[in-house]
């Protein structure tokens, strides 16, 4: 199951895990273009898979239970809880709230609901010894200055902190990861500026940036059996800095 699933690094992670072999289940909101357009694609690429969509606005918690109980219908624990939702600071919608705004937004969606769903679908995998992975950002590290670096350093570092603590309760049957990625050229970055595209040049030691595809490599690889002793970890994919 994946939340997010029809944002850029979602749907790469997807594709991928379709050609895995993996049945879907998908999340999505706003976007159910890009979802369904996802799933018809999928779907004539793979037509013995099963893939499903649930849709809820993971800013309300009323919904957040919602999607869990929807995911709980349809299954009763997935092998493999990929939380990739997150809110997008970058748009020109959140970009106009107050900061105080921004930050209750993105605490619900980056933090509340990953957490509310690790945990209630964490002690239900125990019995599938499956892979729970967490998104994070390299910048929780490194640090990045700006009101947006604030608030997703904020979100993230809860994030990445939470999936540790949460490694040491379910070991070990399940495994719980987190990717944290640097500059990914995913929608916003289509548009970045001169100075952004300088920057990224200067900050990674790949001199470009990242693409969706190589987050959800990472992905992939933490939810297979090869990554069966990968536990409790954050995975920086940034190029390196």
């Amino acid at each position: 199951m994946m939340t997010g699933a029809s944002g850029g690094i979602g749907r790469a992670t997807a594709r991928l895990l379709a050609q895995s072999g993996a049945d879907l289940i998908l999340h999505g909101h706003a976007n159910r273009v890009a979802l369904e357009s996802l799933v018809a694609e999928l779907q004539s690429q793979h037509p013995a898979m099963s893939i499903s969509t649930v849709y809820a606005d993971l800013s309300i918690e009323a919904e957040q239970q919602r999607l869990m109980d929807d995911v709980s219908h349809l299954c009763s624990a997935p092998d493999i809880l990929v939380l990739v939702a997150g809110c997008d600071l970058m748009s020109a919608s959140m970009k106009q709230l107050p900061y105080n705004e921004r930050l209750a937004r993105l605490w619900q969606v980056d933090v509340v609901s990953a957490m509310r769903f690790a945990r209630f679908f964490g002690e239900r995998m125990k019995q599938s010894h499956g892979a729970i992975i967490f998104f994070g950002w390299d910048g929780v590290e490194y640090g990045l200055a700006g009101e947006t670096a604030q608030l997703y350093a904020a979100a993230k570092g809860a994030v990445q902190g939470f999936s540790r603590s949460l490694a040491q309760s379910l070991a070990p049957e399940v495994r719980v990861n987190c990717v944290a990625p640097g500059w990914i050229k995913t929608t916003w970055g289509e548009t970045a500026s001169h100075t952004v595209n300088e920057r990224v040049v200067a900050e990674s030691l790949t001199q470009r940036w990242g693409t969706a595809e190589e987050v959800a490599e990472v992905v992939r690889f933490l939810a297979s059996d090869a990554a069966a002793y990968i536990n409790n970890q954050t995975i920086f994919v940034n190029g390196g800095r």
